[in-house]
């Protein structure tokens, strides 16, 4: 009895040792992973807006959906734009996080994938904007400027609120890519909960 009392106690000790240094390093980490988050975020909305000098996280959908992020970009005191964060649950691989830039007109300036966990080689090719260096540049040491092509998130450029809130694989030259029609599906998903919500957002300034 003793023994299983002792085991016990040196059990109950060495969980709370771990725990206790588990929430040490959580703390410990906790200002550099929020700053390397903004400055990914910071990448992001200049690569999903127009030119701007300054962008503020809005808070017009906070009550609504705590998942959803948006951030007004302003240039010389004016709007130019607004992008929106959102995801889905219906990856091949899991979540999906998404973030769309909408300019004053509302339409979509560009798409960028924050997050996902979809197959390298498959799903990648709807989520990634990955660019292969030709030998010619790889000898040379050139480095490619500017925003990497996607086929598949270039087609919903231009595109506005309304067309891509009703949006379908196969509906308006929409397409999917081919052999990851499950990721294709689920990016415009995210997408479709990103233009409802814009239109909220537009609603709400009615």
């Amino acid at each position: 009895m003793r023994q299983i009392l002792r085991l016990v106690l040196s059990l109950t000790i060495i969980c709370a040792i771990a725990t206790a240094l588990l929430a040490y390093v959580h703390e410990a980490t906790r200002l550099p992973r929020e700053r390397i988050e903004k400055k990914l975020q910071s990448l992001a909305l200049q690569e999903v807006l127009p030119t701007f000098e300054t962008s503020e996280k809005h808070s017009f959908l906070a009550n609504k959906s705590p998942q959803v992020k948006a951030f007004r970009a302003s240039l010389k005191g004016k709007p130019v734009g607004i992008a929106i964060q959102g995801g889905t649950m219906k990856g091949f691989s899991g979540e999906i996080k998404l973030m769309a830039g909408f300019d004053n007109h509302g339409k979509i300036v560009r798409i960028k994938v924050l997050d996902h966990k979809e197959t390298p080689g498959i799903g990648t090719k709807v989520t990634d904007r990955i660019r292969k260096r030709t030998l010619v540049e790889f000898l040379s040491g050139k480095v490619w400027e500017g925003i990497v092509p996607n086929p598949f998130l270039d087609q919903f450029e231009g595109i506005d609120e309304n067309s891509c809130s009703s949006a379908k694989i196969g509906d308006r030259g929409i397409n999917a890519i081919s052999g990851a029609t499950i990721t294709s599906a689920a990016v415009l998903d995210a997408l479709y909960k990103i233009c409802s919500t814009y239109k909220l957002y537009n609603e709400g300034k009615r």
